[in-house]
């Protein structure tokens, strides 16, 4: 399914990155808690990424490239 973004005032950086929807998943208790736990790490380095990338001294068109180059279906590894 893909949702669609929210209209944001002026011009925003956008940036998508996909995640699988672990509650979504079946299997046994521990499948389901180790797709629950690889969505969370993707979240989490995604946020890292983010951070970083917006701390850099680097213009705003730079940002967006950026953002662009790691934005992304979801990742091999949690299918």
């Amino acid at each position: 399914m893909h949702e669609q973004c929210p209209t944001f005032p002026n011009k925003p950086i956008y940036a998508h990155f996909g995640f699988n929807d672990p509650a979504a998943m079946t299997g046994t208790e521990s499948e389901i808690q180790q797709v629950f736990n690889k969505v969370f790490a993707e979240i989490s380095n995604r946020i890292d990424l983010l951070l970083v990338v917006l701390n850099k001294n680097i213009s705003r068109m730079d940002v967006q490239t950026e953002l662009d180059t790691h934005a992304t279906k979801p990742s091999e590894s949690s299918k």
